[in-house]
Parts: C-alpha cells; structure tokens; sequence
C-alpha cells in the first residue's frame, strides 16, 4: 500500500530528486558488509558517481568489482521479504546463502562479496578516506535525530539521490554547488537539511544564506536549519525562509520539517512569479518604447471613443503584458517550467502551511481584507474622474422609498454608454440601473435565479466589509444628466456647479471631449431649474414632466451647485462586471466566486463583554473588532461559531482592568481561540471564551479563576464540593459547618450526608465555619482563604 505521508507528498510533489544532509555528527559505516549491504539499495546514477570517485582515488579493483556485482545483484530475481528482513539488517552474505541454490549467479555473487568485503578491509587497514566516498552516498551509522528521515527515504520509488557531508567549510563550498547543480534538473529540486552547529567555527546559517541561497538561481533548492538549540525569529528578508529553524528533539519533527521544506517552496513559487511578472512587464515597456507610432494611434482613438488616453494606453499594455506572460509560460518550450509552478501550488493547503504563521498581525488582516474587495470592486475611479460606465454602483441618498439606502448599478453595452461626435450624444437616451442592497455580513446562502452576491463590498459610509446582494430583475431608470455629474468630483457625489468653469486639475484627467460636455451640462442644469420654476409657479405637478424614476429635476440647488440624491461608490472589475452584463439580459444567476481568499478572514464586531468569577459575572458593551478565520470546507463556513477567531486580548483586558484593580501580564497579545474551546493565558490566569447563542457569537466571556490560597489551585468551576478545599480523610463523616454572619448551618452535605456540590459565590462569600476543628473557611476578592492554626493537617 502506497504511503501518504508529508514528508512523502513533499518528496513527489516537489519532484525532490536530490537529498541532501549536512551534518558533522554523522560517521561512516566501519563494516565492509553493512556497506555493500546499504549499496545494492542505491540509485543507478548516484552508483555511477561513487564507482567514477572510487576509481579516481585509485580504487581501480574495488571499483570493478563492485560495478560487476551491483549489476549482477540487481539483474537477478529476488525474493523481496526475505531480502528486506535480512540484507536491510547488513548481512548480504547471509541473504546470499540462503539464496544460492536459487540461482547460478548467486554463487558467483557471494565470491565477489566475500572479495569486495576483504578488499575495503584491506583499504581501511591503510586508510580512511574510503569510508568518507561512502559516507557521501549514504552509508553512515544512524542518528536517532535523523532516523525517521532514512525511513521514510526507503519509501519512496525510485530511490532518490542523496549525499551527506560532516561540515562545510567555505573552499568545499564549490564542489558542494557542483554536485547539486549537476544532480539536480531544471523541473527537479533539491531539499537540504542542515545542522545549525557544524563545528570548527563553522556556522550551517551561513552556509545556506552565502552558498545554497544563491545557488537557488541555478537550480531549485527548499532548506532548513536542524538544531538542538533553536531560535524562533520572524522572517524579514527573503533568505530567512530559507533557514527556518527546526527542532532535532521536538515531539514531531518530521513533519515541522517537512512544513518549514513547503513553506520554503511556498515562498520559491511566488519569487519565481515576481521573476516571470517582472519580465512580462520589461517585454511590453521595450515594446512600447519601440512603437511610438502605435502609441500615438492608440490617444488619438482613446480621445474618438471618449476615454482617457491614459486608460487606453494602459489597457494595450496590460494586454502585451499579458501575451508575453502567457509565452512565458505555456509555450511548447516552456512546458516544463509550467508544470513546475503548477506543482508548487500543491503546497497551498492547510496540511502543509497552516501552523508555519502564527503570529498573527492585525494590519495583515486589514491588508487582505482590502485585497479581497480590491480583486472585485474598483474604488478609484471617482479620484481617476472616469466617465461613468456599466458597471459603476451608485448608491440612493434621496428620500423616495423605493430607493432609500438600496445601491444601484448601471448596466448596458459600453459602446451604448460613450459620448461620441460634435454633438457630444450617447445612443441611448437614459441610464439603467439594477438594484442592490448591501449587508452587513458575508452571504453564504443560496440566491434566487434572478440575483447576484458579491462579496467584501464595502460602503463608504463606515467602509465595514459585507455583501452586496443584486436582484437583475428590477430595474431602475435615470437622466444621464445625473449620472454624468459624478465624473467632475472626486467622491463620486453627483453634483455640478453651474456658475463657475470647471477646475483645470479636474480638465486635466478628464477625457478631451468630457472637457466640452461640461459646459453643455451646465446648459442643460440652467435650462432645468427654468423649467422647474415655471411649474413651481404655475402649480404644475412635477410627475408631469419625470421620464425616469430618478429625474434631473430632483436636484437641490446650493448657491449655484446642484446637488443630486445620487453618488458614485465604485465599480465593478472585469469578470464581475461581465456577470452582471450577462445576468442583465437572461436573468440567469451564479455568485461571483472571489480567488483571493486564501487567508479567508472575515471582520466580526464584538459588542458585548462578560467579565468576572464564575456564578459572579459581569456584562458591558464593548466595540471591538476580531477576525474569523475560514476554511477550506463551505460546510463549516456555515457556522461560524464554530470556527478560529482571532482577538486583540490586550484592548479587551484594557477595557476591565481598572474595575478590578489589576495589571494584566499576558502571555501574547493577540489570541487564537479555537472552535468552542476556551482560551486560556497562564500568566494572565484567566479564560477567553466566545459567547454563543443560537449559534451566532454575541460575544466575549473572560473568567477569572477563584484561588484556593494555601495549595495556588485554579477553579474555574461554579460549583465545588467542600472536599475540593479539605482533606477527604478529615471530613470523611459529615460534619456542621456554619455561616460565619449567625449561627445558621450552611448546606454543603445532602440527604445522605455525602458532600454535594455547593455554588461557592453564594456560600463562601457568607464564609462558613466548623467549631471542632476550628476552620474558617470564606471568600476574598476571588481567593478562598483558609484560617486554622494547624492548616497542614486539614488541607489537601
């Protein structure tokens, strides 16, 4: 049965063909048949390369003999069980016995053994730089530290290339990068395990950040530091995710190894992406430096089509860039390196990357979040003053019903929609929108046939993070001469002064022909308020004169500036833009799926705060953002009570601090509470638990632990019986205990004179006694204190 271990799926995944180990605390197999047993093993290239070393160093009989007997070894059939119980053990000689009645070249195998081993004997008698040829390949004695690596090594089919060197002084460094570099192909990589210390003064950082780090331009190569004496340091610079400490004496070892190896090769993806992106846009800036005259048609057609050159310009170059991209990467002569990125996104799941981050950063969290609305929702283009076009969401600040507080979007053809010609005219008459509605909170539920969700859109009023929720069937008309007046400010309100000229910072990024279009729109604005006057004088209804639902005559006029009930939020990119397009003409629904989220955090407010010793709870109102952290599996998404927050615990404790007099020490300021399980900080000695209900989270419980003062033991339990405080053997028989305020018995025993479990807010905080044994035991700001003149014999 095929293995699936980490370590394994590393292995294939990253097509390793090359491992290699660097370590001084290795030595060399000594027994000439544990050698040979390790060789027959070996790869058929790492074979030829030991057989062309040992006939370098004068070797030549050795060398023969041992390349006859491997390819005799591995020609014949073997019984595999009994080769692996026995030749994996180091005894070849024995397995050789028991097999030469099988086959005629058995026999001649165990002669050239038994010469073999009477040869390398002969050589070590002399000499030990035999043993160190093997030891490069493999042959050394085992370290209980490295173990679990040449097992699961063995697993792996074909064997893999290894090599093992004791140090790595700084004049071995070019023969090291000679022998990777050679093993290592083009779509292959090489995995290194280096020791921290190597002795001598050597350092193993120092050998990945001045020699493996450059090499990787060579060839692909993942490394970590193996340490007995590791430092956990937050990586700063690129070479860092290359010496990522792990720990040789950790409980689990190989796989924070094989973690620290894929997020090596997590961070080698995307450097390989920033390298081929990077060329993409050199390709087209050469190109365009090359065709001025392509330039010049493209502003002249931009100014024709009513954009900006600029927006042209960057549209052809984001198009060469993308062509060039593509050569770059899907071309018949670059199929490999494809098939070597698309293998390193293997490592993009939870299994590998999920524990190698946790310090968790705030500002990260933000950072993201806007990544998410930003693959979706374009929100520069009020401050770009870009004509509006489908796509664009405005948002109703008026007081007609229907529209109060819904969003519209514009929908069409972009060609419908462009002012063209001396006449500064559109082919359509009026603007279309859809409607929208926005929510406060991410929307997991499926919509009807007619609807579209959006995800992370943010409104400008608060800029929280929810949804944007579309119903394509209901449609909305206005005057293009609202719309239009959004395009002339810088945050979206459409409006427009009908007195003054338009400001020239604001002409300067508009398209040319928009230049005009201002001065006819402050005709077509002067000619409106005279007609609207003319009813108001006249008593005219104004329906009368309304052909959209939102009309140019809905305006209020601030001393020359008219002022619609309209505003510009942003719009929609690319292939959410085309959804609505599409959606817009059949009606069909499909939710706009985001590709960002890899992070998958969702902001969450926290209102509401319990604070205090259990049964003693208080509550306060809060305001406090946390996050909550995704999955990969929808089914749990769904409850998202259930899933990891993450909370500043330091704003919160900063909150309650002062009620109880006390100066919080935390042990980290940022926490990670787990499914429904509570978290708990030791050195702050309390619990942070979330508040569910119905399973939402209303909010956050923090517990402080009551502290029985003679023993410093913690309970975070409400009710205790009074054998948790005494000496079972003490109080074996039921004894009366009294309050301490009057002579009434307090109830800590039940029918049968068995303690029972008792609240110890409501009992303790009397405090109760016992007159044979003289104890007072009561309750002070959370401590249950114990007053007895001999406290050793009573207490537990």
């Amino acid at each position: 049965m095929k293995t699936t271990t980490k370590f394994i799926s590393l292995i294939e995944n990253l097509n390793v063909n090359l491992v290699v180990f660097v370590e001084n605390d290795f030595t060399p197999l000594a027994d000439p048949e544990e050698i040979l047993s390790y060789l027959v093993d070996v790869n058929q290239e790492d074979i030829k390369s030991l057989l062309s070393e040992t006939s370098d160093n004068g070797y030549a009989k050795l060398t023969v003999s041992l390349e006859e007997f491997l390819q005799i070894f591995k020609s014949v059939e073997h019984e595999v069980d009994l080769k692996e119980k026995i030749v994996e053990t180091g005894k070849i000689t024995k397995y050789l016995d028991k097999m030469e009645n099988k086959h005629e070249l058995y026999i001649k195998l165990k002669k050239l053994a038994k010469e073999i081993i009477d040869e390398i004997n002969l050589i070590n008698e002399k000499e030990a730089a035999l043993t160190d040829i093997f030891l490069k390949y493999g042959a050394v004695n085992q370290l209980s530290v490295y173990s679990a690596f040449f097992e699961e090594l063995k697993k792996v089919t074909p064997r893999k290339s290894l090599r093992i060197y004791k140090e790595a002084p700084i004049d071995e460094w070019d023969n090291i990068e000679t022998e990777i570099t050679r093993v290592t192909k083009k779509s292959e990589f090489c995995l290194c395990i280096v020791d921290k210390r190597l002795g001598l003064q050597q350092s193993g950082e120092d050998f990945i950040k001045n020699c493996l780090y450059d090499l990787r331009r060579k060839c692909n190569i993942v490394s970590v530091l193996y340490t007995s004496y590791r430092e956990k340091k937050e990586p700063t610079k690129l070479y860092d995710y290359f010496t990522i400490q792990i720990d040789k004496e950790g409980e689990n070892t190989i796989n924070e190894l094989t973690e620290g190896l894929a997020f090596c090769a997590y961070v080698t993806l995307f450097e390989k992406l920033s390298e081929i992106h990077s060329k993409s846009i050199n390709d087209a800036f050469k190109l365009a430096l090359a065709r001025r005259k392509n330039m010049n048609y493209i502003a002249n057609m931009a100014h024709e089509e009513g954009i900006t050159a600029f927006e042209a310009v960057s549209k052809w170059f984001d198009l060469v860039k993308e062509e060039s991209l593509t050569e770059t990467l899907i071309s018949k002569n670059n199929r490999v390196d494809f098939s070597f990125l698309v293998g390193l996104t293997y490592f993009l799941n939870e299994e590998f990357l999920n524990d190698m981050d946790k310090q968790v950063s705030i500002d990260l969290e933000e950072d993201m979040q806007y990544l998410n609305t930003f693959e979706i929702f374009d929100y520069t283009v009020n401050s770009q003053h870009l004509p509006p076009s489908p796509g664009d969401i405005f948002q109703y600040v008026g007081d007609t019903p229907e529209f109060k507080g819904k969003y519209l979007i514009l929908v069409g053809q972009d060609c419908d929609s462009v002012i063209r010609g001396k006449k500064l005219s559109r082919k359509v008459k009026s603007a279309e929108f859809i409607i929208g509605e926005a929510n406060k909170d991410i929307i997991n539920e499926k919509v009807d046939q007619q609807e579209l969700v959006f995800q992370y859109f943010r409104s400008l009023d608060n800029d929280e993070v929810g949804s944007l929720k579309i119903n394509t069937k209901q449609r909305v008309s206005a005057d293009f001469a609202v719309v239009d007046t959004c395009a002339y400010n810088a945050d979206g309100t459409c409006m427009l002064n009908i007195v003054n000229d338009l400001d020239k910072q604001v002409s300067r990024l508009l398209p040319p022909i928009w230049n005009s279009y201002y001065n006819k729109l402050q005709e077509v604005l002067i000619s409106t308020i005279d007609i609207s006057n003319y009813f108001k004088d006249n008593s005219i209804p104004y329906d009368l004169i309304y052909s959209n639902d939102i009309s140019v005559f809905e305006y209020t006029d601030k001393q020359g500036v008219i002022i619609f009930p309209l505003k510009r939020i942003c719009r929609l990119r690319g292939k959410f833009k085309e959804l609505i397009t599409k959606n817009y003409w059949d009606y069909r629904s499909r939710a706009g799926i985001n590709t960002i989220p890899i992070t998958n955090t969702i902001k969450f407010p926290i209102k509401k705060l319990q604070y205090g010793y259990p049964g003693n709870m208080y509550s306060k109102s809060i305001d406090i953002d946390a996050y909550i952290v995704k999955t990969n599996d929808r089914e749990k998404n769904k409850k998202l009570s259930k899933l990891q927050m993450l909370v500043n615990i330091r704003e919160i404790v900063d909150e309650i601090k002062d009620d109880f007099n006390i100066s919080f020490e935390l042990c980290e300021d940022i926490i990670s509470i787990e499914n429904n399980k509570p978290y708990e900080d030791k050195l702050a000695n309390i619990r942070i638990e979330k508040i569910v209900e119905n399973d939402i989270i209303t909010g956050l419980k923090i517990t402080f632990p009551y502290i029985i003062i003679h023993n410093n033991n913690r309970i975070f339990e409400e009710e205790i019986k009074i054998t948790k405080i005494l000496n079972k053997t003490i109080i074996s028989k039921k004894i009366d205990w009294y309050y301490l305020s009057n002579e009434e018995k307090a109830d800590i025993y039940d029918e049968k004179d068995r303690p029972k479990r008792f609240k110890i807010n409501e009992i303790l905080s009397r405090g109760i006694y016992n007159p044979d044994l003289n104890i007072k035991i009561h309750l002070d700001n959370g401590k249950i204190i114990i007053e007895q003149e001999s406290l050793a014999a009573v207490t537990k």
